[in-house]
């Protein structure tokens, strides 16, 4: 039986994709405030900037959601409509 590491892929948009560049290697399952953590952890400038995470393509709640290998997740900078 093979061991290796799941990379978790993370969708990003707009000025995210120069920022967030290599793929995380959590143990799952894990909320997406632990995401969001480990995501500021990384990437210190994203402490600095508005952002929101999506799970399965719906912005989910970061307390309460939890995260497990088969997700889909993005990072979503902010958006204004017209």
């Amino acid at each position: 039986m093979l061991n290796y590491t799941l990379k978790m892929q993370i969708k990003t948009f707009g000025k995210l994709t120069d920022i967030v560049t290599e793929p995380l290697e959590p143990e799952f399952p894990f909320s997406v405030k632990e995401l969001r953590e480990l995501l500021v952890l990384n990437y210190p400038v994203l402490n600095e900037l508005d952002f929101k995470i999506a799970v399965n393509h719906q912005i989910v709640d970061e307390d309460t959601w939890i995260i497990n290998k088969e997700d889909l997740i993005a990072l979503l900078p902010p958006f204004s409509g017209g």
